[in-house]
């Protein structure tokens, strides 16, 4: 549609440019543009030559076509902004998922700070808790650990300090023959002896008399704890010098243990071995019992540089020996008489080469 040279569209009503087939708007089909009306004075003519003809209706119709050509315009541009102003729809936008809160779960003996924001408007965003403060946790103690040692077995008897104590007439009483210092056979005596390396334990000795010529052979059992953890067999020979000792298992070859001269001062050697004798007649006290009459010797061992003072009782043998500290390294602790035939039945199974041993 035109009004006053302007043409519109009959759907939207928005403005159409000249001569447009289609709104620019709505894209609705235009209709064609009306030639323009004549101007000529002809048609000036005929237009007042009707006036006259048509009269007072004819002016009526013409009142009401310049009231329709006044307000279809405005109607036109009402409407043309009512549509106008008519929002343009927008896709509804998606929706922002929100994050979860989750309340943390708070382990024994830990707590949690609270969040910062109470409550959180959709789309805003969330304060995050801080971080959990974290309480140490009570650990248990832990069980102390026994330290692991090995196990040194003591005496089956109390050891008290041993004293020599010289008897009566000192030196000038007659010490017994060397063979008289021999252990007796069917004795059973514990000792306790410190190794030359340094360990220690009980020292079981069972004297018997199993063959000749051996004056007596004695079964040492080193114990631990109580139980047996080495034994073997060691054979006294009487010869001319003194008396030898000679394990079983070398039957051939000995050291000596007491010389036949017992006299103070008396001395013999062997195998880089000094032995003196330094004190005789003196009485021994081993806590347990007193044992008179005792030998003592000096060994001096040249090779290693050590030596110790050795106390040999009669019937007994050695009862005790310490080293010039004062430090002992053998004690009698303990004397059982077992019979001569229960010693033998010990001894002799360990002992099988008793026969072959020579002075």
């Amino acid at each position: 549609m035109m009004m006053d040279g302007s043409q519109f569209c009959d759907q939207c009503g928005r403005p159409v440019a000249t001569g447009a087939r289609f709104c620019g708007g709505c894209g609705a089909a235009q209709p064609l543009a009306q030639p323009p009306m004549e101007t000529s004075s002809r048609a000036s003519a005929s237009r007042g030559l009707l006036l006259p003809l048509l009269g007072g209706a004819a002016a009526g119709l013409v009142a009401l076509a310049l009231l329709v050509t006044v307000l279809l315009p405005r109607l036109s541009g009402s409407n043309s902004e009512t549509l106008a102003s008519a929002p343009t729809p927008v896709a509804p936008a998606a929706p922002t998922a929100q994050p979860l809160a989750l309340a943390p779960t708070a382990l024994p003996g830990a707590t949690t700070a609270a969040p910062s924001v109470a409550a959180t408007p959709a789309g805003a965003l969330v304060a995050l808790p801080k971080a959990a403060t974290s309480t140490s946790l009570p650990l248990p103690s832990p069980t102390p650990l026994k330290p692991t040692a090995t196990k040194v077995p003591s005496p089956t008897a109390p050891r008290p300090t041993p004293t020599a104590i010289q008897a009566s007439g000192g030196s000038a009483q007659k010490a017994a023959s060397m063979e008289g210092y021999l252990p007796r056979p069917g004795l059973k005596l514990l000792f306790h002896e410190v190794f030359p390396d340094g360990e220690e334990a009980d020292v079981e000795v069972v004297s018997a008399k199993v063959a000749e010529p051996v004056a007596v052979s004695v079964l040492r059992t080193i114990l631990d704890a109580g139980q047996p953890v080495a034994q073997f067999v060691e054979h006294y020979v009487v010869g001319n010098d003194g008396i030898l000792v000679i394990p079983d298992d070398n039957p051939v070859d000995g050291y000596p243990w007491l010389g036949r001269n017992l006299t103070k001062g008396a001395r013999w050697e062997r195998d880089g071995i000094i032995y003196t004798v330094v004190d005789t007649g003196v009485r021994v006290d081993l806590g347990f019992m007193m044992v008179e009459n005792c030998v003592v010797v000096e060994h001096d061992n040249t090779v290693v540089e050590f030596r110790e003072t050795v106390y040999y009782a009669p019937g007994l043998g050695q009862v005790l020996a310490k080293d010039p500290g004062g430090n002992i390294h053998l004690q009698l602790n303990s004397i059982t008489s077992i019979g001569e035939k229960q010693a033998a039945d010990l001894v002799r199974p360990l002992a099988p080469n008793s026969g072959r041993v020579r002075p």
